[in-house]
């Protein structure tokens, strides 16, 4: 499973995740516009500049409106859920 998230700012989506849960960046994705990471359990995140996305695609990703959030959902799985959570605040 491969999943991927248009985002507006790159360097600050990767670093979410990886200071959230601790993954490793793919080597062979070498982008500045894409970072793509490995979690435990197999797959892939990745996470896209949005016009380089919708250049990709060939779509514009839809925006949330009025701050709210993307229709979207993503389960992943931890270790500790408290430890996990803590990180996230």
């Amino acid at each position: 499973m491969q999943v991927i998230f248009a985002v507006a700012d790159v360097g600050r989506s990767a670093e979410f995740y990886e200071r959230a849960f601790g993954w490793s960046r793919n080597s062979l994705v070498d982008y500045t516009n894409y970072v793509e990471f490995l979690p435990p359990d197999g797959g892939a995140v990745g996470v896209y500049e949005r016009s380089a996305y919708a250049e990709a695609v060939g779509a514009e990703p839809v925006e949330p409106v009025d701050a709210r959030v993307a229709p979207g959902y993503l389960y992943l799985r931890v270790e500790d859920v408290e430890t996990t959570v803590t990180a996230l605040e």
